[in-house]
């Protein structure tokens, strides 16, 4: 019942999204966090396979416990730790319980009869199928195989596994891990066009959908992979590192320099996308993902590239930004409060509390679109003669503009300190230009510390640790892409200065 809730829920989001249109409506972040609530479930949801609904499932178990071949302080632990829990109330904490055991069995097995341990390994098997746990090449088989499947979704999924075995055996090559991304993409729009359609067989099938839905979620996982190797390739190629200005102007160069460009346009494309599948910004990201897709096969195909498909590629790019970071909050908004809120009461640890969100974000294939999106754009404006300036944050902050070498929470402690003693403990607000920063650190308090924006002096993900802090404490943040601005910043350190940080530039 919980299963069909959530894909009637679903259904309906998509829906109102389709009918929403572009982005600004009132609607739209109810609907990409109740897409993002309802993809979390379905993981955690036991399997509806046949042999896991009959009336005594999991009857192996039970004949385990009751076997003359262990010893019966081992049939007492199976039968109250294992078997009473799974008829009661299964759980995924009982598959840790078996995996304890199965750990225990394997460290020791000359000390259990084999015929048990053979027993053991089946239901531990069994196991992870009931809780969903099986890999996605066995879970794809199983759909291309089951009667009702379409031949659309039978092509789509050879297709994937073909481009698949090809990136494995060319690992780490950019354009097999593309094409795996893409492949990827293309099979879960057609998984989830078949979770929609209600006319089909596939749909009267609930364990078959049941099965359409956690491919769809697990192939998004598997194009996070791809698309990080195509993130770690096109920075590799010092895509930012040459200076524009020449490489536009010796033909010798323009080629490489535009095949990473293209390429990494394309990959963005397919970021947009697969977030869209996620259930958010559907809309726009179906209209983002076709503009960049149309730029890269089509402009970035010729000779000389007009100005004006810069400008173009350029707008797409930074709604593909925005794409990113519209995922983000809308985990932050799902999961921030409420796990601060419902994390102490059922006795979770401070740091799990702290990260989930972030956590989410950052296993989300969202997370690689946020490094791809703005390497592509800093390359593209630097060729436009931008100002030198990423927006990371967007917003507005005046204060006095000081220096740090490296960012810190020691340092922002010290200085605001400083400060509050230089102005008799009158905190008029800060603007730092910071150096150099991982991407780990934190900012939390930030604003109560006087702390009004940060410019960063060097690009930084727009999803890393450090700029997730500052979306949460919505806290203006720019990084620096091009050193001409950092330079002519340095000639207004200790003047009072507003910073304005707007996704435009």
């Amino acid at each position: 019942a919980l299963f069909e809730v959530a894909e009637a829920l679903e259904a309906e989001a998509s829906s109102r999204a389709a009918a929403a249109g572009w982005r600004d409506s009132s609607e739209a972040g109810a609907l990409d966090r109740l897409s993002v609530a309802l993809r979390a479930l379905h993981r955690s949801l036991p399997s509806f396979d046949a042999e896991f609904t009959a009336a005594v499932p999991l009857t192996r178990i039970r004949d385990i416990a009751h076997r003359n071949d262990i010893p019966q302080d081992l049939k007492q632990e199976i039968k109250h730790r294992l078997q009473n829990k799974l008829h009661r109330c299964a759980g995924p904490e009982d598959l840790r319980t078996a995996e304890e055991l199965m750990q225990r069995f394997d460290r020791e097995p000359h000390r259990y009869a084999g015929a048990f341990l053979h027993e053991y390994r089946v239901f531990f098997q069994e196991l992870l199928r009931f809780f969903n746990q099986t890999d996605l090449a066995e879970r794809l088989h199983k759909i291309k195989n089951h009667g009702a499947t379409p031949k659309q979704v039978h092509a789509a999924t050879d297709n994937y596994f073909r481009a698949k075995d090809r990136e494995h055996h060319e690992g780490g090559r950019l354009d097999p891990a593309l094409a795996a991304a893409d492949a990827a993409c293309t099979l879960r729009h057609e998984l989830c066009r078949l979770l929609l359609d209600q006319s089909s067989q596939a749909y009267k099938d609930v364990a078959l959908r049941q099965q359409l839905r956690l491919s769809e979620l697990e192939l998004a996982d598997a194009a996070f992979l791809s698309l990080s190797v195509v993130h770690q390739k096109a920075e590799g190629a010092n895509l930012l590192g040459v200076h524009t200005a020449t490489i536009f102007e010796e033909a010798e160069e323009k080629g490489p320099v535009l095949y990473m460009l293209r390429e990494t346009v394309r990959a963005t494309a397919v970021g947009v996308a697969h977030v869209g599948l996620s259930g958010v910004a559907r809309r726009s990201c179906a209209a983002v993902a076709a503009l960049l897709h149309s730029i890269a096969e089509k402009e970035l195909q010729k000779s000389a590239v007009s100005a004006e498909t810069f400008m173009r590629l350029a707008a797409g790019l930074d709604q593909a930004t925005r794409v990113a970071e519209g995922y983000c909050d809308a985990a932050l908004a799902l999961y921030g409060a409420t796990a601060r809120s419902l994390g102490p009461a059922v006795g979770a640890n401070d740091h799990a509390v702290k990260f989930l969100a972030e956590a989410d974000v950052r296993a989300h294939v969202a997370f690689q679109l946020s490094k791809l999106a703005p390497l592509a754009s800093s390359h593209v404006r630097a060729r436009m003669g931008s100002s030198g300036l990423e927006c990371v944050v967007a917003g507005e902050g005046v204060g006095t503009l000081r220096v740090m070498p490296r960012l810190s929470e020691e340092a922002v402690d010290a200085l605001a300190k400083a400060e509050e003693e230089r102005e008799k403990g009158v905190t008029k607000g800060l603007i730092l230009l910071v150096r150099s920063a991982d991407g780990d650190e934190e900012m939390g308090g930030a604003s109560r510390k006087g702390i009004r924006g940060v410019i960063l002096g060097h690009a930084i993900p727009h999803l890393s640790h450090l700029a997730i802090r500052a979306r949460q404490e919505r806290l203006p943040f720019v990084s620096v892409v091009e050193q001409k601005a950092h330079s002519a910043m340095l000639q207004l350190v200790g003047k009072r200065v507003k910073l304005e940080a707007r996704p435009d530039g």
